[in-house]
């Protein structure tokens, strides 16, 4: 009813979600309200999750909303997420050290939809940034993308690890 939301959370309730339950808001709310261990704001706006030095490790919603809740599904896509990253992080080192440009934009492009697709929105940019280097044929500006997205990628991985043990519990 018209105003229910107003008087809870006048009333001391941390969210509020209205029936019928919408996926959506309800993965917003839960996003928006995660544990206090986990020190992360999401952005009402783009419900991107950003910790308190506004680095952007990925879009919780857009995940919840990619599994439909299913947790056991979502742990999985993070654990194929944490192995293939590796790979492919290391393919891009291996790519700019041997200055292969083309072996360098292919590796690039698969993680940047290895990132996007779990809404690791800064990595995907990042490897976005690489690949583009890459079919430009500026390997010597990949070397320092490469840097920013080996910290994106931990970060990402550190925040997914959390979330993981969020769903457990």
């Amino acid at each position: 009813m018209k105003g229910d939301r107003e008087r809870c959370l006048e009333g001391g309730m941390d969210g509020y979600v209205s029936k019928p339950i919408r996926p959506d808001a309800l993965f917003s709310e839960l996003a928006r309200l995660g544990p206090a261990s986990v020190q992360h704001k999401t952005d009402p706006a783009t419900g991107t999750t950003t910790d308190s030095g506004a680095i952007s490790a990925f879009d919780r919603v857009a995940l919840f909303d990619r599994v439909e809740g299913d947790m056991d599904l979502l742990g999985d896509i993070i654990e194929l997420f944490k192995e293939d990253s590796v790979r492919q992080v290391a393919a891009i080192r291996e790519a700019i050290d041997k200055k292969q440009a083309d072996a360098l934009r292919r590796a690039a492009h698969t993680l940047k939809g290895t990132c996007g697709n779990l809404g690791a929105l800064e990595a995907a940019a990042t490897a976005l940034e690489l690949e583009k280097l890459a079919a430009a044929g500026d390997l010597p500006h990949a070397q320092e993308s490469l840097r920013s997205l080996e910290e994106q990628i931990q970060q990402a991985s550190k925040l997914l690890d959390e979330l993981k043990q969020e769903c457990v519990r």
